[in-house]
């Protein structure tokens, strides 16, 4: 009899776990916009971020990068651009995103400009690595960044740049199977390929092409592409993938076509969910977006702006898991094991009822099979 009650109280502890495992899942839709980094501090424009950053939402880590020889595994970091940062030295422009249309006149140049009518862009986004003196590292030192490293799969070598460079996020923990983000300013006949891998190397569902857009919508690239509309000047295009059968280890995006110079910019990463939610914006210091910080947080991964605990046993609410309104010590507490409000003053049911009659007889029931199953196991 003792090791069956230890039995359910392990069992009783396990579902707890789970409960709350789900739970973290169930908070893990937010989305990256690149207005902090992972350790809450601010970006600084031309930040090279190393290969080791690591945004993390609920259970599920993430990094991005460039894989700068086609094994699909990022070699070069990433660099955080400022919206609207010329950038221009000795009047040419460099490290910068995209530009808008301004003829060659530089006194008409605007680089990264957000022509959402929301605004959505933010600040701050992810762009290519290029030739740009401008570059610094996490403590501030100046990069002389010699070397540019491209996208652009249909150029011939060039002395001092890399092409066909993809641009890889990784995932890290618990991975997902699904996810969405925006590339933008797509124009030119510029496109994107969008392909999901799994942790084995095979490519999940089908590769997503975002573009071309043209000046002619009805037209067709240089490379004989169909334009699928027109230029989408400082305006996203959203890539979405919903529930796929394999979970993701990495997402990759390649340059596809291109009828002039190209940019690269990414933005409002939902790094776990098919749908961009700008409602709910990733904050390194608050797991759960309800506005209070997770050192102060009563329930972490649930979201409890109000942070009510009316036991006041330090956890919130929509969180606890018995007992929710009963606190300890309280009088007319229901001692019987057996019954659903063990635990409780009269009136609450136990969130977790490990001790009722049904969850009994299944976990003895559960318990008398794992025992079956051992006795039956031969020994080595």
């Amino acid at each position: 009899m003792p090791n069956f009650k230890k039995s359910v109280r392990f069992l009783s502890q396990a579902s707890i776990a789970l409960y709350l495992f789900f739970s973290a899942l169930a908070g893990q839709a937010q989305t990256i916009t690149f207005e902090k980094l992972p350790d809450n501090s601010d970006p600084v424009d031309n930040l090279q971020l190393p290969l080791n950053t690591v945004f993390q939402i609920g259970l599920t880590g993430l990094s991005f990068g460039y894989d700068i020889d086609g094994d699909k595994i990022a070699d070069q970091g990433v660099v955080m651009e400022q919206r609207g940062n010329n950038d221009v030295v000795g009047g040419t422009l460099v490290c910068s995103a995209y530009t808008n249309a301004y003829g060659n006149n530089m006194a008409n140049l605007r680089t990264e400009e957000d022509n959402t009518v929301s605004g959505e862009g933010g600040q701050w986004l992810i762009r290519e690595k290029r030739k740009c003196a401008n570059d610094v590292d996490p403590s501030g030192n100046i990069i002389n960044q010699e070397i540019k490293y491209s996208m652009r799969d249909d150029k011939p070598p060039a002395e001092g740049t890399v092409f066909n460079v993809d641009f890889v996020v990784t995932y890290s923990g618990v991975l997902p199977v699904s996810m969405a983000g925006q590339i933008w300013d797509l124009d030119n006949g510029e496109a994107f390929d969008v392909t999901a891998y799994s942790e084995a190397g095979n490519q999940i569902g089908s590769t997503q092409t975002l573009g071309p857009y043209c000046s002619d919508p009805n037209g067709t690239t240089n490379s004989g592409l169909a334009c699928k509309g027109t230029n989408r000047d400082g305006l996203p295009t959203t890539f979405n993938f919903a529930d796929l059968d394999t979970p993701v280890k990495r997402l990759i995006i390649s340059f596809n076509s291109s009828d002039s110079s190209h940019g690269f910019a990414f933005d409002n990463f939902a790094a776990t969910s098919a749908v961009v939610d700008l409602t709910n914006e990733l904050n390194p210091n608050d797991d759960d977006s309800d506005g209070v910080a997770d050192g102060q947080d009563n329930c972490q991964l649930v979201s409890n702006p109000d942070q009510s605990d009316a036991d006041q046993d330090d956890v919130g609410n929509v969180c606890d898991l018995v007992c929710p309104t009963t606190p300890q010590g309280s009088a007319g507490i229901d001692t019987d094991p057996f019954s659903p409000t063990y635990g409780c003053a009269a009136g609450e049911i136990n969130r977790v009822t490990v001790f009722s009659p049904a969850w009994v007889l299944a976990l003895v029931g559960l318990l008398g099979f794992l025992g079956l199953w051992r006795s039956r196991t031969p020994t080595a």
